[in-house]
């Protein structure tokens, strides 16, 4: 289930099964492997696959794996910073009446961090992720010149992208070429959404077709 390298990596990719998904991994060019599951293996055709493996490539170019690591590090930095205000002001280091203001202050920096770290960071980081998957589906198709291929891979790719296994790794849905959850219609689910419509994918696709 791979086109794969990596100490482990095949392993861990041996679940995937037959949904029809492609990833890549690998903090930098050297170290980076591209994953194909089954599913897409043996559904799409030559020139599909070779879209495909192409926009992973792309991710590749682009460090986006480093980038998504960077951002997610980044995240983890605010969360660890209201922890740290969430223990000072429950263990009363400033719970002396003198330092009533102080207490006050850093209550409200922790919701505010509470509300970034929770609602705003999602968004953001899941923003940025739908930017850099049209940069790949762009050089992508730019490496093949054959943007049509890609479009009708990720055709076929929207009927049948779900991954199981990767429900309890929310952080590898970024580097997948379409998205292995399932979310409901809704607009605030798309605010969530690592990967772009696929709809709006295939058109820009098929409009650089014209170009190309």
């Amino acid at each position: 289930t791979a086109l794969a390298h990596g100490a482990g990596l095949k392993d861990e990719l041996a679940g995937l099964g037959d949904a029809l998904n492609a990833f890549a991994t690998g903090a930098t060019p050297k170290s980076a492997s591209v994953a194909l599951t089954k599913g897409i293996i043996e559904k799409l055709t030559p020139l599909e696959l070779e879209g495909v493996i192409a926009h992973e490539i792309a991710h590749i170019a682009n460090r986006d794996v480093r980038l998504n690591m960077m951002i997610i590090t980044g995240l983890s930095i605010f969360s660890l910073l209201a922890d740290l205000i969430k223990n000072a002001i429950f263990r009363k280091r400033y719970g002396r009446k003198q330092d009533g203001k102080a207490t006050i202050v850093m209550f409200f920096i922790f919701l505010a961090l509470v509300v970034f770290n929770f609602v705003l960071a999602p968004i953001i980081h899941m923003a940025i992720s739908r930017k850099r998957e049209y940069a790949a589906d762009a050089r992508g198709a730019l490496l093949t010149r054959n943007p049509l291929a890609l479009a009708s891979a990720l055709e076929k790719i929207s009927k049948d992208s779900q991954v199981e296994i990767l429900e309890s790794s929310p952080t590898m849905a970024a580097a997948c070429i379409a998205t292995p959850f399932f979310y409901k219609k809704a607009s605030f689910n798309s605010l969530l959404s690592s990967h772009p419509p696929i709809k709006s994918r295939i058109d820009i696709l098929r409009y650089m077709a014209g170009k190309i």
